[in-house]
């Protein structure tokens, strides 16, 4: 396995936490903060994606997304056919009861929201939003795992989750 390149997978965590807040903008030290990077560091990286336009710099020296992610995306939703698929029938179920649809991928023991159809306002989380895959939530991906990956999942578990099942078993 090729070794991790440590700004690259920096510049993806930036990425991810504006995704995963596209009405918010962050502040070169709420950045550092958040994601626990210094701030030389922080600053280079937010230089090279400002420059690349995949970040933009508001007035009040706060970065939040840039246009040039806006063809990346229509570039990757075109060639994840999937997803488009995904996002029409769950429309489709959505509308029909009245509720918001997500599409959700698993991804690296997260749950990542793809997409996001028929939103009501508030409540949900939005687009980028990464939920840990713990259990009970995900398990649904996990219907054709082996035993042994499904013995490792149950083991991260919180413990309260544990606790309520062991309730649950005794009646």
């Amino acid at each position: 396995m090729a070794r991790p390149a440590l700004s690259a997978e920096r510049a993806l965590r930036v990425l991810n936490l504006l995704a995963a807040h596209p009405d918010e903008s962050f502040s070169l030290s709420e950045l550092t903060r958040r994601l626990g990077v210094n701030v030389a560091s922080m600053h280079a990286i937010l230089a090279v994606l400002e420059a690349g336009e995949y970040l933009a710099r508001t007035d009040d020296k706060r970065y939040r997304l840039g246009p040039m992610l806006v063809p990346l995306g229509r570039s990757a939703l075109h060639t994840n056919a999937a997803v488009s698929a995904a996002g029409a029938a769950v429309g489709t179920w959505a509308e029909r009861l009245g509720v918001t649809g997500l599409v959700v991928r698993a991804n690296a023991g997260d749950l990542v929201i793809v997409d996001e159809v028929s939103p009501h306002a508030g409540g949900t989380p939005g687009i980028g939003q990464r939920i840990p895959m713990l259990p009970p939530i995900g398990g649904v991906f996990l219907a054709w795992a082996d035993d042994a990956t499904v013995d490792r999942w149950i083991a991260t578990a919180p413990r309260a989750v544990l606790d309520a099942e062991a309730d649950v078993r005794r009646w």
